[in-house]
């Protein structure tokens, strides 16, 4: 279906998908480092 605009099309719905598959994969990396992170400067 091609009636959307292109504005829309490369904006709209690419970027929601891409937001969502990246956060998907960076929110557990971010809590991964910030525990690591953490745990380094409380134990060292």
């Amino acid at each position: 279906r091609k009636s959307k605009p292109v504005s829309e099309y490369k904006y709209g719905d690419w970027r929601n998908d891409i937001d969502w598959k990246v956060a998907r994969i960076l929110v557990p990396l971010y809590i991964i480092v910030a525990v690591v992170l953490g745990w380094y400067i409380f134990v060292g």
